[in-house]
């Protein structure tokens, strides 16, 4: 989940029904039983137009294993025909007990009916020269105006570390007005860290002695204001 963690940091998934200009906060807790807890809170800033969306995005993290940090990124998408479009972003983060890195992320999103489908490759560079690639897909599908069910799945490769996986399935739910909750659980096999960070993050250089397939769970709070 970690790699494609609701898009919080990165500006890969603006907020999910926003206006034409609005401000998002986020609140999230990401954890994979027994290794890692993450925590975060994120602004987003929107500008929506006919053809083109842009974000700017600042996250605070507090991370079990890797202390504090600060992410900053900047991003948005381009509609390139009806129902379709590509999003993008870039994201550098700083921390204060793991090494920095910078991350970037470029794919497709899909809308039929009340389906919205979004395909993600990803990469980045940690500060000892480290390098992270993957994939990541999203799906989500409209059960009522304020209700929706999600499933989501990533990989990732690490110069030097085990492949890792994970997969997760929940539901988002419009509570009213501009708060939306999203819970998800899942699987992860994450050796390294990867998938127990919020997306753009990089694991650190730290080895790990096992590589089980542990249980996932993310906890959201998101409120949308135009």
């Amino acid at each position: 989940m970690g790699i494609r963690w609701l898009a919080l940091i990165t500006l890969v998934a603006t907020p999910a029904h926003a206006a034409q200009h609005a401000f998002a906060l986020d609140l999230q807790r990401f954890s994979v039983d027994g290794v890692r807890t993450v925590r975060a809170a994120t602004g987003v800033a929107v500008m929506a137009g006919r053809r083109v969306d842009a974000a700017l995005t600042l996250g605070r993290i507090e991370d079990s294993v890797d202390g504090t940090g600060w992410a900053i990124g900047a991003g948005g998408a381009v509609r390139i025909g009806a129902g379709a479009l590509v999003r993008g972003g870039v994201t550098r983060i700083e921390r204060t007990a793991a090494l920095d890195a910078w991350s970037a992320r470029l794919g497709p999103e899909l809308h039929a009916g009340g389906a919205t489908i979004a395909l993600s490759g990803f990469g980045g560079r940690r500060a000892d020269g480290a390098w992270t690639k993957g994939a990541g897909v999203d799906l989500e599908q409209a059960l009522g105006p304020r209700l929706a069910a999600r499933a989501a799945g990533s990989f990732a490769r690490t110069d030097g570390e085990p492949d890792a996986l994970a997969g997760s399935a929940g539901a988002r739910w419009n509570a009213f007005g501009p708060l939306h909750l999203t819970g998800e659980l899942g699987l992860a096999r994450d050796p390294a860290g990867t998938l127990a960070a919020p997306q753009g993050l990089l694991p650190d250089a730290r080895p790990r002695a096992t590589h089980p397939v542990r249980a996932s769970a993310r906890l959201g709070v998101r409120i949308v204001l135009p």
